[in-house]
């Protein structure tokens, strides 16, 4: 996280003068620069921030093995939405300024959002790769064996079977918070219908109230907005199933075609 502050501390001031000069060549309708200056800087900036999401990927993933991580955990689903948020205007920024310039006001931005799955697919599939996780030195049901399903696995298989949520969590002797967090996690990588463990009304409800939200908002925010009703792991459920359904699935003809996407 040090790494990630210190690198949007550092870009603060070039992006002041960026933002600066693509106003003033705006000013004097000087348009073939602006154009080439939104094209350099809409490359730099998407570099910019692939790499900070995918050291914050690599850090989350790592705290996914850790113990008593879960109030962490959503503080950096938080800043992730955030960036991802931030990427797609960076992404879109070219694309509107040549269409309005060229005098087209009907917008398709369905490859923009292929790719950024595509990028996001491949990043998470390389950073997992390399995740050691060390095994823990007491544990009540023995040695993991080779092949062993993961946690994430096994609850998603439950919820295959039929189970409900709170089923699940009985049966794992989990609780239900960690149950949603394995769903929602399996929302993102398109491996779970939403529609499994939530009723269409609440997930209408809370779609709804997800459009009134202001373009940065925060489950949290969200959570207030709502008054409370619902846990955060729900919240984040419908983010993600929202996301999904702006967002093909990069993967849709390949291994995982029975997934939606990211």
């Amino acid at each position: 996280m040090e790494q990630i502050h210190g690198s949007l501390l550092k870009e603060r001031e070039n992006t002041g003068k960026f933002q600066r000069q693509l106003l003033s060549l705006l000013d004097s309708h000087n348009i073939e620069q602006l154009l080439d200056r939104i094209r350099k800087g809409s490359d730099y900036y998407k570099n910019f921030l692939k790499e900070e999401v995918g050291a914050l990927l690599h850090h989350t993933e790592e705290m996914k093995h850790r113990k008593r991580m879960k109030t962490y955990l959503n503080s950096l689903s938080d800043l992730d939405q955030l960036f991802c948020k931030k990427m797609e205007e960076v992404d879109k920024a070219l694309y509107l300024t040549e269409a309005i310039i060229e005098g087209k006001y009907q917008y398709d931005f369905s490859e923009l959002t292929k790719h950024r799955a595509l990028v996001r697919s491949k990043m998470l599939e390389e950073i997992r790769s390399k995740i050691v996780v060390e095994p823990e030195k007491k544990k009540k049901r023995g040695k993991k064996k080779k092949g062993e399903l993961s946690s994430f696995e096994i609850t998603l298989n439950l919820l295959d079977s039929g189970m409900t949520v709170d089923e699940i969590a009985t049966e794992r002797e989990l609780v239900v918070g960690t149950i949603i967090g394995h769903l929602a996690d399996g929302i993102i990588d398109g491996r779970v219908s939403i529609f499994k463990f939530m009723s269409k009304e609440d997930v209408d409800l809370i779609e709804n109230a997800i459009r009134g939200m202001p373009d940065e908002f925060t489950s949290k925010d969200l959570h207030t907005a709502l008054e409370g009703k619902f846990g955060y792991g729900y919240l984040r459920a419908v983010m993600n199933h929202v996301r999904n359904k702006t967002e093909p699935d990069p993967d849709a003809k390949g291994d995982k075609a029975s997934e939606t996407n990211l």
